[in-house]
C-alpha cells in the first residue's frame, strides 16, 4: 500500500482512543476541566451507564465566546504556554485533547458563559463536525452533553461492559474527586436517581460521610501531617484504624497534588503500613494526598494521566508507609529512609508460596491437585487429594486442636491436620449452594429492619444483582439514593457482621453473573464459618469432621486452597527410624 496522509476525521478518532476509553473517561476529563475552571459546584448526570448520555455542568469561569470553537481544536489549552510550563504544572488538565477527543467519538453539545459576558455560547458538534453555533442566555459556567457514545465507532462500543459496570466506573471517578476536593459540591445522578451528593463544605470527613455513610466515616483517623524538612513533600488525609478492613483495596484513594492516581505501588505502600495488623486478604480504607513540588514529579507519562513518575519513588514509598503507620499505631517512628529500608514492591510480590515446591512445609506429603468442575460457575478448577486417598474422606477420629487453628485427627492410614476455618468454609459453601439451587434459602427476619448506606459503585452493582441476593436470603430493597433497607438475612450470618459481608460482596465487579454468584456464595460461606484461632471443644470438632466427611469436595476450601495436611503412617515410621 502507498503512503498517504490520514484524514482529520481518522486522526481525531485515533487520538481520541488514547483519551476516551469508556464513559468514565469523558466524566474524568470534563470534571477535571470543571475543577481547573474554579467550579464550586459540579453536577454529573448519566443514562444507561453513560453510553446514552453524559452531562456535566459546573459554575466555573466559563469560556469567552471568541475562544469556544478554538477549545475544540486539538492541543488547544489555557493551561500551559511552553514546554517549560510542564515543570510547574498545578492544574489537572493540560493536554488540550479532552474536548476534541470527546467530540470525535460522540454527539456533543457545549454551552458556556464566561463571567465577563452577558450571554453565553452554544455549540453542537456531530461526528466531529460543527453543525451549530449560537448565542444563548445561561448562567456563568459550562455544560457539556455527550450522547450516543461510539455510535460512529461500533467496534469500540463492543468492548464496553454492561451499563451497570460502566455506571460503577463513572461513580468511582466522581467519588475520587469528591474525596480529593471536599470544598466542591458534587452531585452524581444515574438514570434519574441521585447516587452521590456532597456538601462542598471543605470537610474531608463530610465527604466521607456522603461516600461511605456516617458509620464508616466515623472510623477514619486523621493522618498526623508529615512535611519533609526541605518543604518539598507533604502527606495529609485520613485512614481507618486496624479494626476496620475491606475485602479489596479499592477503598484506598491516593492523590498526588490532588490528582487521583491509580498506581499500585502507592496503594501497596499504604497496605504495608498495616502489615501484621490485618488478616490476610483484608485491606484498609484511606484517602491520602501527597503534595509534592511539581519539579519532582512527572504527570505526563500516561495519556489519561492515571499515573505519575517521581524523581525518587523509593523515598515517596517509604514516607507514605511510615506516615500511615505512625497514625495507625500511634507510635513515634522516625521518618528515615536510610535505616531499615522497606522492601521494594518486586521483592515482596516475587515471594509466593503457591506451589508445594516453594512452600516451607515440603517435607510432608501435600494434597495433590486434580481437575474438577465448580458446581456454581461450571468452570474447571483444582481440587486436591492425598496420594492413599479417594475423593471421600475415610472415617477420622478427632485427637484434639492445635493452637486453636487446626483439628488433629487420626485415620486408618495416618494423621490428618485440618484447617478448621477452611474446612467449615467448605461445609458452608456446599450448604449455601444446595439452598440456592433448591430455592430454599434459610432466612432470618431482622427484628428491626436496617438501612445501609452504600457507595455509588456498590449501589450500581446492587441494582443489577439484587435478585441474586434475595435468592440467598437477603430481603432488601431500595430506600432512596444509595440507601437500601434490609429486612432479613441468611440464617447462617445471624451471629456474624452481616453488614460487612454484604458490602464485601458488592466490592466485586458484577458484570459476570456466574463469577459474581460464586463470589457471593463463597463470601457468605467464609464469613459464617468458624474462625481461624477460635477455640473448639471436642464435640464441636467432632461435628465439624462429621460434616466435612459428607461434602463432595472435602480437600479444598471454596477458593481452591488445601484445607488439610496428610502424613502417612509409612512416613511416620520412616521419620522415626522404625522398621515397621
Amino acid at each position: 500500500m502507498s503512503i498517504q496522509l490520514l484524514t482529520d476525521a481518522v486522526i481525531g478518532r485515533i487520538a481520541a482512543g488514547e483519551v476516551i476509553e469508556r464513559p468514565a473517561s469523558i466524566v474524568k476529563e470534563t470534571v477535571e476541566n470543571a475543577i481547573d475552571a474554579g467550579a464550586t459546584s459540579i453536577e454529573i448526570r448519566i443514562e444507561n451507564g453513560g453510553i446514552d448520555l453524559i452531562e456535566v455542568s459546573d459554575n466555573g469561569c466559563g469560556i469567552p465566546h471568541e475562544e469556544v470553537e478554538l477549545a475544540f481544536q486539538r492541543h488547544a489549552t489555557s493551561k500551559i504556554r511552553s514546554f517549560d510550563d510542564m515543570q510547574e504544572l498545578d492544574t489537572l488538565g493540560f493536554r488540550g485533547e479532552a474536548l476534541p477527543s470527546i467530540a470525535a467519538v460522540c454527539d456533543t453539545e457545549f454551552c458556556t458563559r464566561s463571567k465577563d459576558e452577558d450571554v453565553g455560547t452554544r455549540l453542537v458538534i456531530n461526528d466531529g463536525k460543527l453543525v451549530l453555533s449560537e448565542r444563548l442566555s445561561r448562567q456563568q459556567g459550562t455544560t457539556i452533553t455527550a450522547t450516543h457514545l461510539f455510535a460512529q465507532v461500533p467496534v469500540r462500543l463492543k468492548f464496553l461492559s454492561s451499563p451497570s459496570t460502566e455506571a460503577s466506573k463513572v461513580a468511582s471517578i466522581v467519588t475520587q474527586y469528591a474525596l480529593s476536593y471536599p470544598e466542591i459540591k458534587f452531585k452524581f445522578i444515574s438514570n434519574d436517581k441521585i447516587a452521590l451528593e456532597t456538601t462542598g463544605n471543605g470537610s474531608l470527613q463530610s465527604a466521607l460521610v456522603s461516600v461511605y455513610g456516617i458509620d464508616t466515616a466515623e472510623k477514619f483517623l486523621t493522618i498526623d501531617p508529615f512535611v519533609s524538612e526541605d518543604g518539598t513533600i507533604a502527606i495529609t488525609g485520613m485512614v481507618t484504624s486496624a479494626a476496620v478492613s475491606r475485602a479489596t483495596n479499592k477503598n484506598i484513594s491516593i492523590f498526588v497534588n490532588r490528582r487521583w492516581t491509580n498506581m499500585s505501588r502507592l496503594v501497596y505502600a499504604v497496605e504495608l503500613a498495616y502489615q501484621g495488623m490485618l488478616m490476610t486478604k483484608r485491606y484498609p480504607m484511606a484517602v491520602i494526598n501527597i503534595q509534592i513540588d511539581p519539579e519532582l514529579v512527572d504527570v505526563n507519562i500516561h495519556p489519561s494521566k492515571n499515573e505519575v513518575k517521581f524523581n525518587d519513588e523509593s523515598r515517596i514509598f517509604g514516607l507514605l508507609t511510615k506516615t500511615v503507620k505512625n497514625t495507625v499505631t500511634g507510635e513515634s517512628i522516625p521518618v528515615s529512609i536510610a535505616e531499615n529500608p522497606i522492601p521494594s514492591f518486586e521483592e515482596i510480590t516475587d515471594k509466593t508460596f503457591d506451589t508445594p515446591s516453594s512452600h516451607p512445609y515440603t517435607e510432608h506429603e501435600f494434597i495433590q491437585p486434580k481437575t474438577i468442575i465448580n458446581p456454581v460457575s461450571h468452570q474447571t478448577e483444582q481440587k486436591t487429594a492425598p496420594i492413599p486417598m479417594t475423593q471421600l474422606l475415610p472415617i477420622l477420629n478427632v485427637i484434639g486442636q492445635y493452637k486453636t487453628c487446626y483439628v488433629v485427627c487420626e485415620g486408618p492410614d495416618g494423621l490428618y491436620l485440618i484447617d478448621q476455618h477452611a474446612a467449615h468454609e467448605r461445609v458452608r459453601f456446599e450448604q449455601v449452594i444446595k439452598e440456592y439451587e433448591e430455592h430454599k434459602a434459610s432466612v432470618q427476619p431482622l427484628l428491626n429492619p436496617e438501612i445501609l448506606d452504600l457507595t455509588p459503585q456498590q449501589s450500581a452493582i446492587l441494582s443489577t444483582t439484587i435478585s441474586v441476593f434475595k435468592e440467598v436470603g437477603f430481603d432488601i430493597e431500595s430506600f432512596g439514593d444509595s440507601q437500601y433497607i434490609v429486612r432479613s438475612i441468611p440464617t447462617i450470618l445471624i451471629d456474624r457482621d452481616w453488614r460487612q459481608v454484604f458490602k464485601d460482596i458488592l466490592d466485586r465487579d458484577g458484570s459476570n453473573p456466574r463469577e459474581f454468584l460464586n463470589h457471593l456464595l463463597s463470601t457468605v460461606a467464609c464469613h459464617s464459618a468458624v474462625r481461624f484461632g477460635q477455640k473448639l471443644n471436642m464435640d464441636e470438632m467432632k461435628e465439624l469432621i462429621r460434616l466435612l466427611e459428607k461434602v463432595t469436595i472435602p480437600h479444598t476450601c471454596p477458593h481452591g486452597r488445601p484445607l488439610m495436611l496428610y502424613i502417612s503412617e509409612q512416613r511416620l515410621i520412616r521419620e522415626f527410624g522404625r522398621t515397621g
